[in-house]
């Protein structure tokens, strides 16, 4: 999977736009006019400021808006060249943390568990060995009574404020609990750590279903996650410190089941090596670029687009073999070439040796 959130942070400003010089669209801002990479939309011929302002809907966008329009083109093709690189299927586990039957009601009553003081919690260890992104989709509730119950997730990087909150009103024996947590090691919010997830114990009437029949006390084991019940007796509230030297184990069942899939997670990694994607970038966005320039709405102030002119560009973006054995190399191609690059490279990173046989690891810079 990828972020595109932080992707399109992160990568802003590794291409740019040249500043054209007729001072009538001299308009590109500071932003737009970076480019780490060295690599500029503008540098091929048919891709100019003034065809591409022309060009666009709306004849009466301010310069603002034109350079923010560029943004949002570069963020687009980030993304798409993001996607086009990683392809394949990043999924790797998904399970319950408990997904074997427990024997909530017996002939001497209800069976559950009375609760410690303190966070009620699990400690979710993430792999070291790789870029893993994980999603909490839902949370199965087993508690016997009624009554409001607050789930929060925290991250160690931020033991201050959780990274996500969800309060739900427990009214059956059984309940889901909608969460869509995604778990990212570049979204801002710390480097994989630790993960804990529960809710504060004190003053609550829910009291959890015990997990004493048969094997249903039983774990799943979790591809590239550690999962462990854990108590934290002096962190009560928001409010209070979350220490994490005072975690005890739980033995007992809190009552919470998280639903827990894991992905690879490859925003990091384009983010460390992101001049190697600069070039596929640079070609995605000429191509969108001189695309819109044939299907626009308006007619273009310096040049209507004839079939000629189309021609031309659809030569550009798809290349031609002319007279003379005279070739135009097209964009496309060229896009599909830097976006193989991409892989091989990336497999180097992935399985490079040195001279000892060990794992290599090199970022680019």
């Amino acid at each position: 999977m990828i972020n595109p959130t932080v992707l399109e942070t992160k990568l802003a400003g590794l291409i740019g736009f040249k500043q054209p010089y007729d001072p009538a669209y001299a308009i590109i801002d500071a932003a737009n006019l970076l480019s780490r990479s060295g690599y500029f939309v503008t540098d091929n011929p048919f891709v100019k400021i003034q065809s591409i302002k022309d060009s666009q809907d709306y004849a009466d966008i301010s310069s603002a808006n034109f350079n923010e329009l560029l943004r949002r083109k570069i963020s687009a093709s980030i993304v798409n060249v993001a996607n086009a690189v990683f392809n394949e299927n990043d999924f790797i586990d998904r399970q319950v943390v408990y997904k074997n039957a427990l024997n909530k009601f017996q002939a001497g009553g209800v069976y559950t568990y009375d609760l410690s003081p303190g966070f009620i919690c699990y400690k979710i260890s993430v792999s070291k060995e790789k870029n893993i992104a994980f999603k909490i989709k839902r949370a199965l509730l087993d508690f016997d009574g009624t009554g409001d119950l607050t789930l929060h997730l925290f991250n160690t990087a931020n033991l201050k404020t959780p990274l996500f909150s969800k309060t739900v009103a427990v009214t059956l024996p059984f309940q889901e609990v909608d969460l869509d947590w995604v778990c990212v090691n570049s979204a801002g919010k710390g480097y994989k750590g630790d993960y804990y997830i529960g809710y504060f114990s004190d003053g609550m009437t829910l009291k959890p279903f015990k997990r004493e029949y048969g094997d249903s006390v039983v774990m799943s084991a979790i591809s590239e996650l550690e999962v462990q019940p854990c108590r934290f007796s002096d962190f009560t509230n928001l409010s209070s410190y979350f220490d994490l030297q005072n975690e005890s184990p739980y033995q007992p069942y809190n009552g919470v089941n998280p639903d827990i899939t894991v992905y690879e997670d490859f925003t990091d990694l384009i983010v460390q090596n992101e001049k190697l994607f600069a070039r596929a970038i640079q070609l995605d966005c000429q191509i969108n670029l001189l695309s819109e320039s044939i299907s626009s709405i308006r007619s273009n102030r310096n040049e209507r687009v004839s079939g000629q002119y189309a021609a031309q560009i659809m030569a550009q973006i798809e290349g031609e073999s002319g007279e003379n054995n005279i070739k135009v190399k097209g964009l496309r191609p060229q896009f599909y070439g830097a976006i193989s690059s991409i892989r091989k490279e990336l497999k180097k990173l992935a399985v490079g040796y040195d001279t000892q046989g060990q794992i290599m690891v090199q970022t680019f810079s």
